[in-house]
């Protein structure tokens, strides 16, 4: 009981990103020219409870895009029309992924499911059930399965009929926010953060460690004051890897070994994205913050969606996209952070990064409703 009390602490605290966005209200959006085309395509409907914090969101094969809904809806799509290939409702209120790889989609549930679909054609291959609920996407490497449980377990599954392979596990603190890093894999090594703000990289086939690197040190003399969670899902660019943690720093470590090449203090649970100049965070205020890939350097600094609870930034083409609590899909500049378009996806919170295919952008909301646009030119 005193696990869950300190983790409903730990949500409301974060909710809007960070204790300080519950003390102010949401930034009022400002009208400005936009200077990129956001069309609207498509969008469609995956069922579930809108007042649910699951960060659920869309991926895709090369063929087929694959989307869940948290009342257990899983569908394969046509990307080009939002037309539904195959539906299976898995009964299963659903937390975590889909994933995909090996002719799989695998989703995770509330109550420790973990479930294996046919890409092809739907139909379950098989269940399994590991030891706390799955908050992050499941990843697949050749013929493993990788899950994260929020007890801070990694588990490989076998993919032909999900038999446990090799579990790996982390000391859990006794305040932790909501949430799980998901995994970022290269070359046979899966690579994560924890609640104990460490990051490790574990070889793929048996689950040895590889090398493990603190992000921050816990400090401070109350449990609060003591959270460190690395909740976002690491980024690899090249044989860099870059991670952030919550009350701590951005660092960007050496993929081989785990060293720090530099670092900067920051504090963020929503996440990061990169590409091969920039390294782009959104903040624990929900301000969006850009710096040099190669040498950590501050770039530039969007405050204008300041505690609108803001996902992880997503690059698309020129421009950087985050979502926030009411819908709204903002995208800055890549190069200035300037304010370039916004649209609206749907009238639930967004709590997901975009995703995008090309210069389409896909956006799916906590009430399930998941929106494909077009950015920039036809």
């Amino acid at each position: 009981m005193m696990r869950r009390i300190a983790l409903a602490i730990a949500m409301a605290l974060a909710a809007g990103c960070a204790a300080k966005s519950n003390l102010e209200p949401p930034a009022e959006l400002v009208g400005f020219e936009a200077t990129l085309s956001v069309k609207r395509l498509w969008s469609t409907g995956l069922g579930g409870d809108a007042d649910k914090r699951v960060a659920l969101a869309p991926v895709f094969d090369g063929e087929r895009l694959f989307a869940a809904g948290n009342g257990g809806l899983v569908v394969a799509i046509s990307v080009e029309d939002g037309r539904r290939i195959w539906a299976e409702n898995l009964d299963v209120p659903l937390s975590g992924g889909p994933g995909h790889g090996s002719g799989l989609v695998v989703v995770g549930g509330a109550d420790g499911s973990v479930i294996a679909l046919e890409a092809a054609t739907g139909a379950v291959r098989w269940r399994r059930r590991v030891s706390s609920e799955v908050l992050a996407a499941p990843a697949v490497s050749g013929q493993i399965v990788l899950v994260r449980s929020a007890d801070e377990r990694v588990h490989a599954l076998d993919a032909s009929d999900g038999g446990q392979l090799w579990v790996h596990e982390q000391t859990m603190p006794s305040l932790v926010l909501r949430g799980s890093a998901g995994f970022a894999v290269a070359e046979g090594m899966a690579i994560t953060g924890y609640d104990n703000g460490r990051v490790n990289a574990l070889q793929v086939r048996d689950g040895q460690l590889v090398w493990e690197t603190p992000v921050v040190t816990p400090t401070g003399r109350t449990e609060i004051e003591r959270m460190v969670d690395v909740n976002a899902t690491p980024r690899i660019i090249g044989r860099d890897v870059y991670a952030v943690s919550y009350q701590g720093r951005l660092v960007a470590l050496a993929r081989e070994t785990g060293r720090v090449l530099w670092s900067q203090d920051l504090s963020s649970s929503a996440g990061l994205a990169a590409d091969g100049t920039s390294v782009y965070v959104t903040d624990a205020d929900s301000e969006v913050r850009a710096f040099d890939r190669l040498n950590g350097a501050r770039t530039w600094h969007q405050p204008a969606m300041r505690a609108r609870s803001l996902t992880a930034p997503l690059v698309v083409g020129d421009a950087v996209a985050v979502g926030d609590f009411d819908g709204w899909i903002h995208l800055l500049a890549r190069d200035s952070g300037e304010l370039v378009a916004r649209a609206r996806a749907g009238s639930g919170a967004i709590h997901s990064a975009p995703v995008a295919l090309g210069p389409w952008l896909l956006v799916q909301t906590a009430g399930g409703t998941l929106t494909a646009f077009r950015v920039g030119a036809e």
